[in-house]
């Protein structure tokens, strides 16, 4: 049942919509519409897509910068792609673009399944991926987080969470004859570094044009990785460092300017790895000199 699809839409708040699915009055998984003509399939239990599907509105600043680096027939990997919400807004604008989605969440996979086959979705590529990105073969353990999937990690215990077949994206890229991604966006709870040391054919070869990457220290923490090692090792392999948000722009970086990227033109302000502070949240913009 679609009961909130009747609702006035200020009735539809968290407590509301939570209530109803909790009930069975309501369908837990729905169809939301976000950013005017995207649609992707979400699971009304989980905070943030229930956000998504309330205010219809995802991170519009995002796409602004995946559009700069995106060409009509390019190939762009989710890295961490949860919902699908970063692959499926793009649909609209870039339909001919090949989308590599990433998820460790078996639920999410299957998710992102069904999404692909919505009419706004069904004649663009994807390639939906089950796995755990890594720089090593073999397995990881996955926890995750019922509550708030957006949470969920790689367990920091043997055998603690859902054993989850590894990854590398060089072997991945190897073996679907990829010889070149124009964007990736890298967002995996603290395991950004072992996914790109497990891309680094590609990347000290400047095959990946631009990654979007989060940089959180809290999150990296946990595994005790340094969180200026990723920005590090892709700087160390040819690529300019940016801060992209008005907010972020901080002191240990240059001046902001309007840089002319392959398609279009953004805000940022260049950084080195090694002035970056190891409290500071953000995500960073990797481009290939």
């Amino acid at each position: 049942m679609n009961l909130i699809s009747l609702l006035p839409h200020f009735v539809l708040k968290h407590k509301v919509i939570t209530l109803l699915c909790k009930l069975k009055i309501q369908d837990r998984y729905t169809i939301c519409n976000f950013n005017t003509h995207a649609s992707v399939l979400v699971d009304l239990l989980d905070p943030e897509p229930r956000n998504t599907f309330i205010t219809g509105v995802f991170e519009p600043f995002f796409f602004k910068i995946a559009l700069a680096f995106l060409p009509n027939n390019g190939i762009c990997f989710d890295l961490g792609a949860n919902t699908g919400f970063c692959s499926f807004g793009l649909v609209q604008q870039k339909p001919n673009v090949h989308y590599h989605m990433f998820e460790a969440n078996e639920d999410l996979v299957t998710q992102i399944a069904k999404s692909t086959k919505l009419p706004q979705n069904e004649n663009t590529f994807f390639f939906n991926n089950h796995c755990c990105l890594s720089q090593h073969d073999g397995y990881s353990y996955f926890n995750v987080d019922h509550n708030q999937t957006g949470q969920s990690h790689t367990s920091t215990q043997d055998q603690h969470g859902s054993r989850i077949q590894n990854m590398l994206l060089d072997h991945y890229c190897d073996q679907n004859n990829i010889t070149q991604v124009d964007f990736a966006k890298i967002d995996i709870e603290g395991q950004e570094y072992p996914a790109i040391v497990g891309w680094e054919n590609f990347l000290k070869h400047k095959r990946v044009k631009s990654l979007f990457m989060e940089s959180f220290p809290r999150n990296v923490q946990k595994y005790g990785i340094d969180i200026r090692s990723p920005l590090k090792f892709l700087e160390n392999r040819g690529y300019q460092l940016f801060l992209c948000k008005k907010q972020d722009f901080a002191s240990f970086a240059e001046q902001p300017n309007f840089v002319s990227f392959a398609f279009g033109n953004l805000l940022v302000a260049k950084f080195k790895a090694c002035d970056y502070p190891v409290d500071f949240s953000t995500e960073v913009l990797a481009v290939c000199n």
